[in-house]
């Protein structure tokens, strides 16, 4: 699908941190619409199941918080919070509204589901779907990464190419950015709900935003090499060249910026209020 969005979809739908044990794919897939063909074209692209196996995760992640900030909580007190703020029907709903506001056109929508309903596009998205899964957690993250340095010490020859795929497509900035924007929200909704006293400037945020983008640069980077080489390094030469070919049309390049468009905010605002609920759990705890 769409590189960047996938992206932010692995990255900040879910933290870092250990998935849920089910996801509940299925009922996602079948939302209402009132345009099968849109729904066919989202499905083909694999944009319900990223979705879902992303979003349900931060009902584990976030019982990390809970833990370290306020554990006389019950866990399933805090588990249902977070599930209302990171809900992945809600979040596809106010994707899908926003798409109907600026939907691709129609031509280049069927060149790009005639690329992804083919038998290579199926097997792209099968293959980033299962990467996506092997990295939603720590564990799973921790040693793809540990692979493709192992990879890289060994001169596997995949590199070059996986390199220059992620370059290309500018995948490490534009994720570091959406990354720390959405860390930043977080943060701004501990503030704004009172857990952070006195309350941070707004100019203290913007200062730890830049302090902290050369690490998370630097993570970006061994993160999407080792995603790279999971989803894409059994990928014949030839079939990975016509995906990186593929990525390089204008019809690609509109599909990138009409889910972009879509998903715009989605993240940021669900970061916030989660900020806020810690927030509120934070206070209310604290003697």
């Amino acid at each position: 699908m769409a590189l960047r969005v996938l992206s932010v979809i692995c990255l900040l739908l879910a933290p870092c941190l250990a998935i849920a044990e089910e996801r509940d794919i299925a009922s996602l897939t079948r939302l209402d619409t009132d345009d099968p063909e849109q729904f066919e074209f989202f499905q083909a692209l694999g944009i319900y199941d990223f979705t879902a196996i992303r979003v349900d995760g931060h009902a584990t992640a976030a019982q990390v918080i809970r833990e370290f900030d306020f554990p006389g909580v019950a866990p399933e007190v805090w588990r249902n919070e977070v599930r209302e703020i990171f809900d992945p029907r809600l979040v596809f709903e106010t994707f899908e509204a926003a798409w109907n506001e600026a939907p691709l056109a129609p031509d280049s929508r069927m060149a790009v589901q005639n690329f992804f309903t083919s038998e290579l596009g199926q097997r792209i998205v099968a293959a980033e779907l299962t990467a996506s899964e092997e990295m939603s957690g720590p564990v799973g993250a921790e040693r793809a990464i540990a692979a493709a340095e192992q990879a890289q010490s060994e001169n596997d020859p995949r590199l070059a190419a996986l390199n220059g795929f992620i370059a290309e497509n500018g995948l490490v900035e534009f994720a570091t950015a959406a990354l720390l924007g959405a860390r930043f929200q977080y943060f701004r909704g501990l503030s704004d709900g009172g857990a952070l006293q006195p309350p941070v400037p707004e100019d203290d945020f913007r200062r730890y935003y830049d302090y902290y983008v050369s690490a998370e640069t630097e993570y970006m980077e061994d993160w999407h090499r080792a995603y790279a080489l999971l989803a894409y390094g059994d990928f014949s030469p030839e079939d990975f060249a016509a995906y990186r070919a593929f990525q390089q049309t204008a019809e690609a390049d509109q599909l990138e910026d009409a889910l972009s468009s879509a998903f715009d905010g989605i993240p940021e605002a669900m970061h916030y209020q989660l900020g806020r609920a810690a927030a509120r759990y934070s206070t209310a705890n604290t003697p």
